[in-house]
């Protein structure tokens, strides 16, 4: 897909129209959401024209018919797509290396071609070992129908079967076939295709089916486009059988049209009657073996819900966490931070989010409204008289180690953050880059730290200390003082105290 520079320096040095050129290139195929590109990680339904030599990975292929039959042969740009599998006018099974070496001879780039160019060939040869590329023998099979379907509805033919959304189809055909993928062991246990279980020997779990080999991708093409027949009947029926709810499907690369989504959103909602405790109990072993956090949404996607009153109940009967409870979790962040390298920020990044547990403990404030304050309000909270803290070891402990560490943050901390800043922000508490926080890492963090130190009735939830503090019942609640921030220029000398000196 050329930029608008390139399209303008080929148009200029060949005197070709833009318009031609938009006809020789992916762009012609923009309107299906061909050639998108999608993050930094794949382009949509466009296979890569590299691939891999042991064919671990999807690879641009090529018919052997069609470069025999050319009189100057040239690699065609429907063979870069990845749902035409068969060459559409001779129903043979597109090839993606070279017959003799196992080369992928697609003629990629001018990085790798040049390295072949002391021996030149044209494209009808392999550039890596010379063969003939039209020797290949042709496998010819029924299942080239499906790619005749997909070649006449990329050039305008209406499909029967689909014909009402036709603009869309390959959009939601991406959709399906991601689906069946991620889930691809739901669709095998409920029998619903053919030949599903074939390809989980070869099936790469986690790639996108632009990443998979050509064996894979026509089993997920088959299966996606027979779900979509008759829609959206059998979709919902196909969906059903195989246990797959709503929150299976929906993520920021997904290119589905609302139509889709609409089905998906009101024809595939669960009920949540038949959801119990026994239910819930089991979703919570599994996800502790899995190594998971422990929450509502991941109790809901374990369960294919999207609300049960027995996920709510239990989870709304997690016990608060005690001072002493916070006082151990103090103690421990405190052995991490002494064998903890200072490389990377790493001490710096554990002394922050200890500071902002603390602050949520102590102002009952959830971890994302801590990590909102603003640097006026934050100064205006710590600028208050301390705590008088009755006779009570591990909460005097608790409050000394919140001014000790507010004090480090302010002064040698943020500042540092702050540099790293690309904008000017007026957050309080910042990222290592100087972004600003949102707080899910914090949380991520902590419950990880929680699940090996808390038993599980706290169900790894920094939210079980939102009101340890005023329920202690020994204190005020104002924090501790804190100084005011330095002058810049020596706050950024200032490095991060050492940990013996902080906590002693």
């Amino acid at each position: 897909m050329p930029s608008p520079t390139e399209m303008k320096w080929l148009s200029d040095e060949f005197n070709i129209s833009s318009t031609q050129l938009h006809t020789l290139s992916l762009n012609q195929f923009e309107r299906w959401s061909i050639g998108e590109v999608v993050g930094a990680q794949f382009v949509r339904w466009t296979l890569s024209h590299k691939g891999i030599s042991d064919g671990s990975l999807a690879a641009s292929s090529y018919c052997p018919a069609c470069i025999q039959a050319d009189e100057t042969p040239y690699f065609r740009l429907m063979w870069r797509i990845a749902f035409i599998t068969h060459c559409p006018i001779h129903h043979c099974l597109l090839e993606t290396a070279c017959p003799n070496c196992g080369r992928n001879c697609w003629p990629a780039t001018y990085i790798s071609r040049r390295r072949y160019a002391s021996r030149w060939t044209d494209l009808r040869h392999c550039p890596e070992c010379g063969h003939d590329l039209s020797d290949a023998p042709l496998k010819i099979d029924d299942k080239h129908l499906l790619s005749g379907k997909f070649f006449r509805i990329l050039n305008g033919i209406r499909d029967v079967a689909f014909s009402e959304f036709q603009g869309d189809y390959f959009r939601v055909l991406w959709s399906t076939c991601r689906l069946i993928s991620r889930k691809i062991s739901h669709f095998v246990e409920a029998g619903v295709f053919d030949g599903l279980h074939q390809i989980l020997p070869s099936h790469e779990k986690g790639l996108v089916i632009e990443k998979q080999r050509a064996n894979v991708r026509l089993v997920l093409l088959s299966s996606a486009a027979w779900m979509l027949e008759d829609w959206p009947e059998r979709f919902v029926a196909v969906c059903e059988k195989a246990k797959i709810s709503r929150n299976d499907f929906g993520a920021s690369d997904n290119c589905s049209p609302p139509w889709f989504d609409d089905v998906v959103k009101f024809r595939l909602a669960k009920s949540v009657n038949w959801i119990t405790r026994e239910d819930v109990a089991t979703a919570v072993t599994q996800l502790k073996a899995n190594d998971r956090q422990i929450s509502k949404n991941a109790l809901r996607r374990q369960l294919g819900v999207t609300e049960s009153w027995a996920i709510n109940e239990i989870l709304d009967q997690r016990r608060q966490g005690t001072i002493q409870e916070l006082s151990s979790l103090g103690r421990h962040y405190r052995y991490l931070i002494e064998h903890t390298p200072q490389s990377r920020d790493q001490q710096r990044t554990l002394c922050r989010d200890f500071l902002i547990l603390l602050c949520s403990a102590i102002l009952s404030h959830k971890i994302e409204k801590v990590c909102q304050m603003r640097t006026v309000e934050a100064e205006l909270i710590f600028e208050r008289s301390s705590l008088t803290v009755e006779k009570d070891s591990d909460l005097e402990a608790i409050f000394r180690t919140l001014d000790e560490l507010s004090e480090q943050y302010s002064q040698g901390i943020r500042p540092v953050f702050l540099t790293r800043a690309p904008e000017d922000i007026d957050y309080w508490f910042l990222s290592r880059f100087g972004r600003k926080m949102d707080g899910h890492s914090v949380r991520a963090r902590f419950a990880h730290i929680m699940k090996n130190l808390f038993e599980p009735t706290l169900w790894n939830s920094v939210d079980v200390f939102l009101f340890t503090i005023q329920s202690s019942g020994s204190t005020q609640t104002h924090p501790p003082r804190c100084k005011t921030e330095v002058t810049s220029q020596h706050a950024i000398t200032t490095d991060l105290r050492n940990t013996d000196e902080t906590f002693s």
